[in-house]
């Protein structure tokens, strides 16, 4: 499921960088937070929770 929302979310991404392409408000504070939350690859120096982290959570058996 997490994997599936992590989809979902990089989608959004994707719509929302196509309706608003040149829009530097919208990408500072949508764009990139989504990106952050949505998975490792985000290329921004953060140690924030996000998708790909809980799913790594889980497979090394620590979800509790």
């Amino acid at each position: 499921m997490l994997k599936e929302a992590r989809d979902h979310l990089q989608q959004a991404v994707d719509l929302i960088e196509k309706v608003f392409p040149d829009d530097e408000y919208v990408k500072a504070y949508i764009i990139d937070h989504l990106k952050i939350r949505t998975g490792n690859d985000h290329g921004f120096l953060s140690g924030d929770l996000n998708i790909d982290s809980l799913i790594d959570r889980i497979l090394d058996g620590e979800e509790e």
